[in-house]
Formats: C-alpha cells, sequence, structure tokens
C-alpha cells in the first residue's frame, strides 16, 4: 500500500510549470522517528530526549496505547520559489493530533490512553501547510496518535508520514480508481446478462458458483474503492481490510471449485482440499492483510490454472481462453504485485467473468444440441425395440401360457391379463418425460419379471435393496436391460437380478445392474445383455441413448463379465442436461 501511494505521488505531480527533477524532491517522506510516551493530555509535543527510541515509521505500533512520534523535515528554497501548495499526510491505523513545528496544524479523532476516551480518527489524515510554514530550512513535525478501538490487531498500524505536494497527495490517496471502476462495472453488465440469460439454461451448480463468484469480486471491488471514496475512519478500514480478505478467500473457493468442476470433475474434491489447506496457512502465518489476500488469490489462481490446464492441452472446447485468462493474472501477479489488488485482479476478473458465461452458454447449448439428437434417436430406437418384442413367437407364448392359467388357475390368468396389459401400455404410450422417479422404473420391471414367471413357470425377481426409490432415471433404462438378460440369458431355473447403486467420488450417481450366471446347458448363449461381449445390441443401444438424452456427455454406459460369471451392466448419471 505505502510503495503504491509514493509511486501515486510521484507520477501525479504537475510537470507542467516545472520539470521532472526539480519537482521530485517536494515528496519528502519522514523514515525515521523518535517514539516518546507522555502524558496523553498533554498537548504539547516532548522534545527529543534519553526515553524517546528511534524507529523506522512503519515500525511504530500504537495499539492500545498512546504516544508521540518525532520527526525532522528539510524544506529546500526550490519550495518557496515553486508556490507548489505542500500538505503533510499522516496515514495509518490511529487517531492523530499533528504538529508542525511546535504548532498543532490539524487534528482527526480524539488521541486518548484509553478505549472509552479515544473517539476513532481517519484512516487518511491530510493537512496542508500554509506558505508561512514552509520556510526554507529544518522543521520539526510530530504526530500524537493512539489506536484503541481496532477490532484486531494489525501487522503494521502506520503507514506512512510524509510532505509532498496536495494536489499530488489527493491525486494519490483518491486517483487511480478509474480501471477498477471500469472493472467492476463490467461485472455488474455481466452478472445482469448472466441474471437474464446465461442462468437459464446453465446447471444449477455452475450458477450458483459463478453467481457466488461475480458477488465476491464485487464486494471485494466495493471495499477497495471505499478507501479512495470515502472518507473512513481507521476502525472502518479494519473492517474493511477483514472484508476484503473474506471476499478474496470465498472468492479464491468459488474460482478453484467453478474450474475444477467443469474440467476436472472427478479430481474436484482435490483441488478443493489444496486450496482449504493454503488459506488457513496464510491467514494465520503471512504478515499483513495485503499479503495474506495477495497469497490467496495467487494461489487460486494457480490452482484453476492447474485444473484447466490439462484440458486446455487437449484442445476441450472453452478451457483455452479460461486458461489465458488465469495466465493472465498470475502473470500480472508476479510483474505489478503493487497494483495487482487494487487494478490488475479487478479487470482480469471483469475478463474471467465474462469467458466463464460465454463458455456455459455455448456448453449448454452443445448440450442442448447432443441432447436433441440423442432425442431423435430414441424414438427411431423405441420403434425398432417394439417391432422386436411383439413378435409372433412371444405373443404366441404369452396366449399359450394365458390359455393354461385359464384352464387351471383362472385367478392368475386374470392377474397375467392384467399384467400383459400393463405391458402393451407402457409399449404403445411411452414416457415423454426425460427423467422418471427410480420407484417407477422398478415397478415396470417388477411387472415385467412377473408376467415372463407367469409364462415360463420359473420365478424372477428383483433385489434392489439399498436403492434411494426418489433417484431419477430415464424411463426404461432398467426394465430395457431386465428384458435383455431374460432373452438372451436363458434362465430355465428362473434368476435374480439384482440392482445397486453406487456415490461416484467426483459427485455423480452409479447404478449397477448386475445379472446371475446364465443356464450352464446354454452357455453358447451366455451374454445376457447383447449380441456379444464387445458390441451392443439395440437394447444397449437404446439405454446409452437415453442416458445421453437426459445427462448429455456425463451420462455413459459399460458392461462387461463379472468375475462369477454374471454379467454387470453400469449406468453412469450425471448432471440433467438442460
Amino acid at each position: 500500500m505505502r510503495t503504491v501511494l509514493l509511486l501515486s505521488l510521484v507520477m501525479t505531480m504537475p510537470v507542467a510549470a516545472q520539470d521532472a527533477s526539480e519537482l521530485e524532491p517536494f515528496a519528502f517522506v519522514v523514515e525515521t522517528v523518535q517514539v516518546c510516551r507522555t502524558a496523553a493530555a498533554d498537548p504539547i509535543p516532548p522534545r527529543p530526549s534519553a526515553a524517546c527510541q528511534s524507529a523506522k515509521t512503519s515500525d511504530v505500533d500504537p495499539q492500545g496505547t498512546a504516544l508521540w512520534i518525532l520527526g525532522e523535515v528539510t524544506i529546500p528554497p526550490t519550495v518557496e520559489r515553486s508556490r507548489v501548495p505542500l500538505a503533510v499526510l499522516m496515514q495509518g491505523m490511529a487517531s492523530t493530533a499533528i504538529f508542525w513545528d511546535g504548532h498543532r496544524i490539524g487534528a482527526s479523532g480524539v488521541v486518548a490512553t484509553t478505549a472509552a476516551g479515544e473517539v476513532p480518527g481517519r484512516f487518511v489524515h491530510v493537512v496542508p501547510l500554509r506558505a508561512d510554514e514552509l520556510r526554507p530550512g529544518l522543521h520539526r513535525i510530530a504526530v500524537h496518535l493512539s489506536s484503541h478501538r481496532g477490532p484486531v490487531r494489525v501487522q503494521t498500524p502506520v503507514h506512512v508520514l510524509l510532505v509532498a505536494p496536495l494536489d499530488a497527495i489527493r491525486a494519490g490517496v483518491g486517483g487511480g480508481t478509474a480501471p477498477t471502476l471500469v472493472a467492476l462495472g463490467a461485472l455488474v453488465l455481466a452478472s445482469l446478462y448472466f441474471v437474464t440469460v446465461a442462468s437459464r439454461v446453465a446447471p444449477r451448480h455452475d450458477a450458483a458458483l459463478i453467481a457466488t463468484l461475480i458477488a465476491c469480486a464485487l464486494l471485494q471491488g466495493g471495499a477497495e474503492l471505499c478507501r479512495a471514496m470515502l472518507p473512513i475512519s481507521y476502525v472502518e478500514q479494519i473492517w474493511r481490510l477483514l472484508v476484503i480478505l473474506l471476499a478474496a478467500s470465498a472468492l479464491g473457493a468459488c474460482l478453484v471449485a467453478y474450474c475444477a468442476r467443469r474440467f476436472q470433475r472427478a479430481a474436484q474434491r482435490n483441488y478443493l482440499i489444496v486450496y482449504g489447506l493454503v488459506v488457513p496457512l496464510a491467514w494465520a502465518l503471512l504478515p499483513g492483510f495485503d499479503t495474506r489476500t495477495f497469497v490467496v488469490l495467487g494461489v487460486a489462481c494457480l490452482i484453476a490454472l492447474a485444473a484447466v490446464a490439462p484440458a486446455a492441452w487437449r484442445g476441450v472446447p472453452g478451457s483455452r481462453a479460461i486458461a489465458a485468462v488465469l495466465a493472465g493474472l498470475c502473470l500480472a501477479a508476479a510483474v505489478t504485485p503493487g497494483v495487482f489488488l487494487d487494478r490488475d485482479l479487478f479487470v482480469g476478473l471483469a475478463v474471467l467473468a465474462m469467458v466463464v458465461m460465454m463458455d456455459q452458454v455455448t456448453e449448454v447449448r452443445r448440450g442442448q444440441r447432443v441432447a436433441a439428437e440423442s432425442r431423435q434417436a430414441v424414438e427411431r430406437l423405441e420403434l425398432e425395440l417394439l417391432r422386436r418384442r411383439l413378435t409372433p413367437h412371444w405373443l404366441l407364448n404369452m396366449l399359450n401360457a394365458l390359455i393354461a392359467w385359464i384352464e387351471e388357475e383362472p385367478s392368475t390368468a386374470v392377474r397375467m391379463v392384467g399384467l400383459l396389459g400393463d405391458e402393451f401400455r407402457r409399449l404403445a404410450d411411452p414416457v415423454d418425460a426425460p427423467l422418471i422417479p427410480l420407484r417407477e422404473e422398478l415397478a415396470a420391471c417388477r411387472r415385467l419379471l412377473e408376467l415372463m414367471s407367469l409364462r415360463s413357470g420359473r420365478t424372477f425377481t428383483l433385489d434392489d435393496s439399498g436403492v434411494s426409490p426418489i433417484l431419477e432415471v430415464p424411463p426404461g433404462v432398467l426394465h430395457t436391460l431386465v428384458e435383455n438378460a431374460l432373452t438372451h440369458g436363458r434362465y430355465r431355473g428362473g434368476a435374480t437380478f439384482t440392482v445397486r447403486q453406487v456415490e461416484e467420488s467426483g459427485g455423480g450417481i452409479t447404478l449397477a445392474f448386475d445379472a446371475p450366471v446364465a443356464d450352464p446347458s446354454n452357455t453358447s448363449r451366455a451374454v445376457p445383455l447383447g449380441r456379444d461381449s464387445v458390441s451392443d445390441g439395440f437394447g444397449l443401444t437404446y439405454v446409452r441413448a437415453r442416458l445421453t438424452a437426459a445427462f448429455g456427455s456425463s451420462g455413459t454406459l459399460t458392461h462387461g463379465p463379472r468375475t462369477d460369471g454374471g454379467w454387470r451392466t453400469t449406468l453412469h448419471l450425471g448432471g440433467m442436461s438442460a
């Protein structure tokens, strides 16, 4: 902060009347002072004595006490000739009273030895000097200060004490906000666009992360601008720094979470754990709020870049633009650390927000296009499956079984007619919804198994213990797997099929459908879920299309033999596509 202020002072000094070399000596920084402790009620600055201690101005700590700092400033003759108005700048976390050559020239707040008696002063205290106070020669400057009201202790309570041109001080303290204001304005516009357009199509979790990231950036940016635009007290300054640090930590978490979720979903938790370990260490071990904030955001950018980089290398859509912005932020932090938190960060975040939101819209549109194509494939496959199911051989077997039950046990025949009617209704009027509760899909599977049990005289059951009935799945996926297993397994002694639910590490859900070992006398037809162990039949092709239509690229199917000779088909359920 001090470096930024001094650079701003030099850059904003007027150059119309004199050249830069003549104006450069007009900034007089009090680097070393004498620190004296006297009665707070004494309004007269003490004289330097053996009781006073020499210290750097930045090492003075008035927290919990009241003290005097005494310094000297030499005014050269060029100041008097130039007629440039000068002023004293005292910037620190304390109430202050400033004295020039033994005379009080300004006060901010009320200095006291106790918190009850102190009135918090401004964090930035500027006192103009009269022309008659700027005679060439040595001048004594004294500051009486106390700091009792701070909510927490700070590392460097006194930032700077100097004498410089008044216009340069005002420009240095309140200037340099234009890029930040423009960046925050861009963030506001981006947030409005996101609310009206992108949030309607973006997945719920992604939308929440982007919205929180923008909110944290606006909060941090607004807190940064408060110092330049409002006359805040030193107590409010400390709260401002705390808000900035909290907002930066939350912003970093959202940035890491979004990049990991978008490009490294399986390892998302690992990236967040690394960031979660760094933040408390930075808070506990690093000195100063600015240093902590800088490190937290720098680490967040590096971790986010590490999550995006592999995808950018593979050419994943949207990854290279996000990686370029993150790399730019990291480069800016390394090249211009003095202005990174005040300017470059918000410019980079504005660009990043727009890139991320456009990436979200593009990704969702791409998913919608894939889902539409998958729905068309589902419709074509449903017709083909209907033709394959309603074969004369299948109908003849059903009717023969029904005749037998009518003669032997009419009540069972009635039950079989009802089940057969349910099956025909399901085939004739397939569900249009992309997802249905799992309990409805399991009920359809049990009806089919009961119907096949009545037709064949063998017992077929379904074990779904531990599966959440409210989990949503595409309609017909498990029913098709059961039907395939019955068609290709040829279970002469009946069978029990199982469905199990598994929570994936990346936050997804998997359903595993297990078909038992087929009858040994039918080893040539021992593959229960497809035409062979490698390619997919119409049934699995239909299930894949259903998963893609509902979940996009995150909905996948894998299948293969188990060690006991049975067959497992795994359905990976992702987030619902828009």
